[in-house]
């Protein structure tokens, strides 16, 4: 039966059930009257049309867009989803800006917080502001709105936005956390497990033995997740404190003795660790330890040379939470559905932004999570651990969100603009302090130029 033909029978229903209460009243005597009936039960927005969505698969059997495009089609029936997602991760933001600049990218699609911010300026992605502030859940009873603000984890949400404006809805979430090799450690003669609560001096120790019995470190030293979470952790800050004590964004304060401190502690690290800002190679066993997030470990190749097979490495590893400065901040990444911003009618993007946020339903959420390929950014069903199991079960995969309330969107532009986003390049004062640059010279230069450049 087409949707028409179901229209129309629902219509002439509705029209003997009117005239079957128009036959009750006072048993057919005197004034006829029509009983109230109830407001029927919600459903979901009459979507019709067909659009494209973007992705890419995080392991080589991972269904988990197929699935959410068919928690979609069940609810909008009006609406076909053709879906492309034969990528693996790694090559679909390798090619990704080549794909949006042909135009051969789908209505919605996948991309990283980092690119937020450029393809916004350079209106690429669709402005979906209004989208996400009216829209509503029909599923339990009632219309009630969803707000991404709410939906999501508060540095995720940080990250879609740009200039006070949401362009992305935040659907991956990943912070940082250790790849520990326990082979490797105990060939460096350390055999205790460390705690939760262990300090950055403890990581410190670990590493040096490491790196002294041979063994590789990790982590990328220029990303702000790192950066800003040592200035913090060191008793400095990155924004502006306002006279009320609230953050105040409109400048960047990175020059006060605790965020040099920190600057200067991660060159040391780096220098006396012989430290690799990513891992090149294939043979896992030469990592000692990593400072990295999920989406880091996803491209990590294995043995098939497109998708990390984590059954198959011959090494006791686990997992382990970022050790603790003296104040815990760690830094958020995040990837995300955006709307393509071309000639399409505006009835097709509306399409689009509905399905970007279907993300927020708790059970679309589940599907695209899959088995755990992905860490989620909803917060309702990250607390449903169902998905921490995986790569392998019995690791700790608990460390993918354990830290959301002191985590911090690690994208500059989720408080600047792009200008002095780019200018906010304390990676660079990092490299050059490591060939023998000051680091106060380097803040204060990099503080100006921000600064200039905010508006």
């Amino acid at each position: 039966m087409n949707n028409i033909s179901r229209k129309i029978i629902i219509s002439l229903l509705a029209v003997i059930l009117v005239f079957s209460f128009a036959a009750c009243g006072n048993g057919g005597e005197g004034e006829s009257y029509v009983t109230a009936a109830r407001t029927p039960n919600p459903t979901p927005k009459d979507l019709r049309g067909e659009i494209t969505i973007s992705a890419y698969r995080s392991a080589k059997y991972d269904d988990s867009i197929m699935d959410y495009i068919g928690q979609i089609a069940f609810d909008y029936t009006g609406l076909e989803v053709v879906y492309d997602d034969s990528m693996s991760q790694e090559e679909y933001f390798a090619t990704l800006d080549e794909r949006i600049a042909s135009g051969d990218i789908g209505d919605v699609y996948l991309v990283r917080d980092e690119d937020v911010a450029r393809l916004a300026e350079s209106n690429k992605i669709v402005d979906i502001t209004e989208f996400a502030d009216n829209f509503y859940d029909y599923t339990g009873g009632g219309y009630t709105k969803l707000n991404l603000s709410e939906k999501v984890f508060p540095a995720a949400y940080q990250s879609a936005t740009y200039k006070d404006k949401v362009y992305m809805v935040p659907t991956e979430y990943y912070h940082k956390y250790i790849f520990m090799n326990y082979d490797m450690l105990h060939e460096a003669g350390i055999d205790e497990v460390p705690g939760d609560k262990w300090t950055w001096d403890d990581f410190t120790t670990y590493a040096k033995a490491v790196h002294e019995a041979g063994g590789e470190i990790i982590m990328d030293y220029t990303d702000y997740a790192i950066w800003g979470s040592f200035i913090e952790g060191y008793g400095g800050q990155i924004f502006a404190t306002a006279e009320d004590g609230t953050v105040d964004y409109s400048k960047i304060n990175i020059t006060s003795e605790g965020a040099v401190k920190g600057i200067e502690e991660l060159v040391k690290f780096v220098r006396e660790n012989n430290v690799k800002k990513k891992f090149d190679g294939k043979d896992f066993s030469k990592i000692g330890l990593a400072i990295v997030d999920r989406f880091e470990t996803a491209v990590w190749n294995n043995t098939d040379g497109k998708y990390a097979d984590w059954n198959a490495v011959d090494f006791d590893w686990d997992y382990m939470h970022m050790p603790r400065f003296e104040t815990h901040r760690n830094g958020a990444h995040t990837v995300g559905f955006v709307v393509k911003n071309s000639d399409e009618s505006d009835e097709i993007k509306e399409l689009a932004a509905n399905v970007a946020l279907y993300y927020l339903f708790n059970e679309a959420a589940e599907k695209y999570t899959g088995e755990g390929q992905v860490v989620p950014s909803n917060i309702d069903v990250s607390k449903m651990k169902f998905w921490r199991d995986w790569p392998v079960g019995g690791k700790n995969t608990s460390v993918f969100t354990n830290y959301e309330s002191a985590d911090f969107a690690a994208c500059k532009s989720a408080n600047l603009n792009i200008e002095a986003a780019r200018a906010f390049n304390v990676g660079s004062v990092v490299e050059q302090a490591l060939g023998g640059g000051s680091v106060r010279a380097g803040l204060q230069a990099v503080q100006a130029a921000v600064n200039a450049a905010i508006k």
